[in-house]
């Protein structure tokens, strides 16, 4: 097991939106910022240097999220700092504010307005996709990274959709599976034909001459084709409540659970537990979080979990395979390389 170099901070467990694939209950929970300074020091001090803040949603506790950053940016600039943010709440200045303070800005959205909107859902009504995209101009759009979640329903417009965020100005993007839904055979086929729909669209952008963008979540993944040690886990999770566990997924967990896994310790017993049952954090996609949903969130009956965790794990790796293939592809584009930040082909 890596040591950890990624935290992750759920600041609360408030949100104003109800997406249908979020895993964070909802609650009263809300990290205390003499709390939050003191696990962030701690974490740089062992050697972290990556902190990303979540929620809920980050932006509902703006002073907090804000010091933080700010503190972060004077106290340890080469610890990188990321805000993933529903959008609702992000205004203009606050975004400006994030990225002169350093921080990396992470818009979450699954595509154009219809297939954002089928899935994320503003509490209040409306449209969540205009209210992401209300107050911010394209130039700003651009400088931030757009992450979209792909559900087994809308898996066949991946490749519209990726385009659909370039279009609207974004030129750093994400895209990923959905953690809770059923992927089985037929849905990796879809998908893997979308990743070569995406492949082509690439290259379609290079060829006349557009800007391309960045893959924005295939750094570990190129790590790994170039040959890096990538196994096992490096983040680990800060709770609303305080606790540091191995896995965010935990949070969906009830308290004794949450409890029995927080610490070093609690670290190194979740993940032999995870190992045992098959769900090794070095597959795509790590595993370790799904079995965490199913056997912790969901209660599933060890009896019950081999069969579920080998369907994932058979998506995840043909999922994975299809992502080698669509960067291995990429990487014969000069301007894929200069993007990715890559020396040669792959």
């Amino acid at each position: 097991m890596r040591t950890p170099s990624h935290l992750t901070v759920y600041l609360s467990r408030a949100c104003d939106m109800a997406c249908a694939y979020c895993f964070v209950p909802g609650g009263r929970g809300s990290v205390k910022p003499a709390a939050l300074n003191g696990k962030i020091d701690s974490f740089v001090r062992a050697g972290g240097d990556k902190i990303t803040f979540l929620g809920g949603e980050p932006l509902l506790r703006w002073g907090v999220l804000r010091a933080a950053v700010a503190r972060l940016a004077r106290l340890y600039p080469g610890v990188g700092a990321t805000v993933f943010t529903n959008g609702a709440a992000l205004s203009r200045g606050r975004a400006e504010e994030l990225l002169r303070l350093g921080a990396r800005i992470v818009l979450s959205l699954d595509g154009g307005r219809a297939d954002n909107d089928r899935f994320r859902r503003l509490k209040a009504g409306g449209s969540a996709y205009a209210a992401a995209l209300r107050d911010l101009p394209r130039g700003l759009r651009a400088r931030m990274t757009v992450s979209a979640v792909v559900r087994p329903e809308n898996a066949g417009r991946l490749a519209a959709n990726v385009m659909s965020l370039y279009s609207a100005g974004f030129r750093s993007i994400a895209w990923a599976p959905d953690i809770k839904a059923s992927w089985g055979p037929a849905e990796a086929r879809v998908l893997s034909a979308e990743l070569l729909r995406v492949g082509r669209d690439y290259a379609a952008l290079d060829r006349a001459g557009r800007p391309v963008y960045e893959i924005a979540n295939i750094y570990e993944l190129l790590g790994s084709m170039r040959g890096e040690d990538t196994a096992g886990c490096a983040s680990m999770t800060l709770s609303p409540e305080g606790a540091v566990l191995p896995c965010d997924k935990l949070l969906a967990a009830p308290g004794a659970s949450r409890r029995r896994f927080s610490g070093a310790a609690g670290r190194a017993k979740f993940f032999a537990e995870a190992a045992a049952a098959g769900a090794s954090p070095s597959e795509p996609l790590c595993p370790a979080g799904y079995y965490s949903l199913l056997r912790h969130a969901g209660g599933l009956a060890q009896s019950d979990l081999r069969a579920a965790m080998d369907l994932r794990l058979s998506f995840s790796r043909a999922y994975g395979a299809a992502m080698r293939r669509l960067v291995k592809a990429l990487s014969r584009l000069p301007a894929f390389r200069r993007r990715q930040g890559l020396e040669g082909p792959l």
